[in-house]
């Protein structure tokens, strides 16, 4: 079998022709998704950081109390090296866009994808520019570590199939990857689960995986999660901080409400039109599934008769839900309920493996239906995650704009020189004229979100004003606005002291 014909014909450690071909098309197809993210626009996260000047220590403690240490120390050492992070906004967009790139090659290789280079860079392309990763990419601050936590985990799940490495190694690599972000330990089940499936329908040429393999892969998962505990927990032993509330572990008794919510989420993601990915948008996902499982069955129905063709289909279900549920599964054991886009972007994973599976087990005319379909949805992302920076932007404006009212209308009063601290209450997620893609807290107003209200301002403005955290301060801040007609009236602003009372809403 030539080079160019299977992604599965390669050297251990070198890429193929076709891999590197895909490898360029996926990573410009996505530079240009995420093109918007090159200018300067920022999270609510992001305002507090650029607004801090121990950036890096502060982001440093924030994840490891979120037990996501290895991405605190990676946030610190970029930051002694001058690459602190949203600051070097372009670099982590770039190097984020990269390191997803070369996490869908490898997952095409595990799962020895077929053809040329076009397949290869469509699965890389739906694995790497779902819209839900355009949730991760709106907090620069993060981006980079998060995307490095993907490509760890797939690098995991190539050294344990692909290599004989000690299985020391690849467990070591899962528990950094899940160090860096939770979420890809999806990422590595995944991929592992789809190289099975994948070795069982594989065209002629495919190789199966050895039990002996999948063992050993077995072993390693199962490893890394103990390994990664224990060294969260010494995290917050060596440095003193305290676990945050939301990485908590449920409560038994709440587990059979948790699963349901678990399946109401799967059906909202397979069926349900969201801001950021529209129904047309599903409806053409779920031909694909439906497509990639009829060339599944008619592929075994010709080479074993109605029995397998029937065997093939209910395999096919099966894994289509256990895949599911892997997705989903990090949900199932926090305390804190908030399915936001960006801790779904394993999705990505699912619809990469099934165009792979559909187009593994189908040929001719079949293959080309398949690239079709899966180059129309490679371009409705594209354009998704386009409109999620394009909202992004518009709601920076806004809010910038707004800030800068606020502050002029402070600079007025007499006694605005005293004003040191500033107090905000109330306040929308969106305006009037909404963003369209604002989905839990994505793309929404930095002069809602708690964190970030005075952070926007004093970006805005240049002053350095804190928050206000005595009890007492803010109490007589939020008996006023009760009082007051909120922004824009006159009454909205005004000085009690030393701090500065902003009437956005009711209390």
């Amino acid at each position: 079998m030539a080079e160019s014909e299977m992604i599965g014909a390669w050297r251990p450690w070198r890429f193929t022709a076709t891999e590197t071909r895909a490898l360029w098309i996926a990573f410009l197809i996505g530079l240009g998704a995420r093109a918007g993210g090159l200018l300067y626009t920022a999270s609510t996260d992001d305002f507090v950081f650029l607004t801090n000047p121990a950036a890096g220590r502060f982001a440093f403690d924030i994840l490891v109390t979120n037990g996501r240490f290895a991405g605190g120390v990676l946030l610190r050492a970029l930051s002694v090296l001058g690459m602190t992070q949203p600051h070097a906004n372009v670099l982590g967009i770039v190097l984020g866009t990269l390191a997803l790139a070369l996490t869908g090659v490898i997952a095409c290789r595990l799962w020895r994808l077929p053809g040329g280079a076009a397949p290869a860079a469509i699965v890389t392309c739906l694995i790497s520019i779902h819209p839900y990763q355009a949730d991760i990419a709106t907090y620069r601050v993060t981006y980079l570590v998060v995307c490095l936590a993907f490509l760890l985990a797939a690098a995991g799940a190539f050294l344990l199939l692909e290599t004989r490495v000690p299985l020391l190694v690849p467990t070591v690599i899962l528990s950094l990857a899940y160090a860096m972000y939770q979420v890809a330990i999806s990422y590595a089940l995944m991929v592992l689960v789809g190289a099975w499936w994948l070795s069982l329908i594989a065209p002629e040429g495919g190789v199966r995986r050895e039990a002996a393999v999948l063992r050993r892969a077995v072993i390693a998962v199962l490893a890394s999660l103990p390994v990664y505990f224990l060294a969260s927990a010494a995290a917050l032993a060596v440095t003193g901080l305290q676990a945050a509330a939301r990485v908590s572990a449920i409560a038994p008794s709440q587990l059979g409400e948790r699963a349901g919510n678990l399946l109401g989420l799967i059906r909202k993601l397979a069926f349900e039109g969201e801001p950021i990915v529209p129904g047309m948008v599903k409806a053409l996902l779920l031909l694909l599934l439906v497509g990639a499982v009829c060339a599944v069955a008619s592929r075994r129905l010709r080479e074993g008769g109605a029995r397998a063709g029937l065997l093939a289909v209910l395999i096919a279900m099966v894994m289509v839900s256990l895949l599911s549920l892997l997705m989903v599964a990090h949900l199932f054991v926090v305390v804190e309920w908030w399915p936001a886009a960006r801790t779904l972007s394993q999705i990505g994973v699912f619809w990469g493996l099934i165009f792979a599976a559909g187009y593994a087990a189908s040929e001719g005319r079949g293959r080309v239906a398949l690239l079709c379909l899966g180059g129309l949805l490679v371009a409705c992302f594209a354009g998704l995650v386009n409109q999620v920076f394009l909202d992004e932007h518009r709601m920076n404006t806004r809010d910038m704009l707004r800030s800068n009212r606020i502050v002029s209308r402070l600079e007025a009063r007499p006694d605005f020189a005293a004003v040191k601290e500033l107090a905000v209450v109330g306040g929308a997620w969106n305006y009037p004229l909404p963003a369209a893609t604002t989905y839990y807290d994505l793309n929404v107003s930095a002069l809602y979100a708690p964190w970030s209200r005075v952070a926007v301002i004093n970006e805005v403005s240049g002053y350095n004003f804190t928050a206000t955290t005595d009890a007492g301060k803010l109490d007589a801040a939020k008996r006023y606005c009760a009082a007051a007609a909120p922004w824009p009236a006159e009454a909205s602003v005004a000085v009690q002291g030393e701090v500065g009372v902003v009437c956005l809403g009711k209390p």
